[in-house]
């Protein structure tokens, strides 16, 4: 379960990364609404990592739909 707290916390430095997990988020907020999520850098990581993949796969689908052939295909992506 992500958290939720005032932006002032920051400031306070209250200990608010007690009971943090992995995976989890800290969501900041100014006057009841978000400003700031933070979260463990590998997790951010692994999210840009992610976006980084579904990017490329969006690129692949959109070059097959535009009728690239199978010799065109293994060639730009041939291994080694």
């Amino acid at each position: 379960m992500d958290k939720t707290m005032p932006l002032s916390a920051l400031r306070q430095n209250s200990g608010m990364f007690d009971g943090l997990e992995p995976g989890m988020a800290i969501n900041f907020t100014k006057n009841g609404t978000s400003v700031v999520i933070l979260v463990n850098s590998e997790e951010w990581a692994r999210t840009q990592a992610s976006i980084r993949l579904l990017s490329e796969l969006n690129k692949v689908e959109r070059n097959f739909g535009e009728g690239v052939s199978l010799s065109d295909f293994r060639a730009r992506h041939q291994r080694g």
